[in-house]
């Protein structure tokens, strides 16, 4: 049964990522949690047939890293892409940034990420994958250039924050309001409890 308080685990909870928004939804959550960002540097998304799959890989190199340097824990990965007709990753200049956001303006898009979920002490394993279809009003230009010149879009798959100022253009979501923002905490649960947590 769940308490009203923040869930505990008798074995650590190790977050391989060094996002902030991961880390706010996981202690939203859990009472205690280890942030410990992979080291090795993030790989890019490539035009791949399978968006899911790629996602999966990456979620899964950052667990398997992260899990290396942690005994009797659960570490997690977990990697976000947006996907229109092409795969949107984290933008590498404002430039790129408002080509991401001039494609996402009054469309809709599938936010796509992908959870795995390594225990240290039994060299186990769960994955999955959630998908999260947002939809756009039209971002005129000077809300483009205020968007950009906010700097929100740094660090972010798909160029914007749903909790952020962009989260003003989003007219409905259909799926996981968690996984936009890059965690979804649903279906990390359900692995976790898989494993025994």
């Amino acid at each position: 049964m769940i308490a009203a308080q923040r869930l505990t685990s008798q074995k650590k909870l190790v977050l391989a990522s060094s996002s902030p928004r991961r880390k706010e939804i996981m202690s939203r959550i859990f009472s205690e949690v280890i942030i410990d960002p992979p080291k090795l540097p993030e790989k890019a998304l490539t035009e791949v047939e399978s968006p899911e799959e790629e996602v999966l890989a990456l979620a899964r190199d950052k667990a398997e890293e992260v899990a290396l340097r942690h005994r009797d824990a659960l570490v997690i990965g977990c990697d976000t892409c947006v996907r229109t007709e092409q795969f949107l990753g984290k933008p590498r200049d404002r430039d790129e940034a408002r080509r991401m956001l001039q494609e996402l303006s009054g469309d809709h898009h599938t936010v796509i990420s992908a959870v795995w979920v390594i225990d240290t002490a039994t060299n186990e394993s769960r994955h999955a994958i959630e998908k999260t279809k947002v939809f756009f009003d039209r971002i005129s230009e000077q809300e483009m250039e205020d968007l950009l010149e906010s700097g929100e879009y740094e660090g972010k798959a798909g160029a914007y924050a749903i909790q952020g100022l962009t989260g003003l253009f989003v007219r409905a979501i259909e799926g996981d309001y968690n996984n936009v923002m890059g965690l979804p905490m649903r279906t990390l649960y359900r692995l976790l409890k898989e494993l025994g947590i």
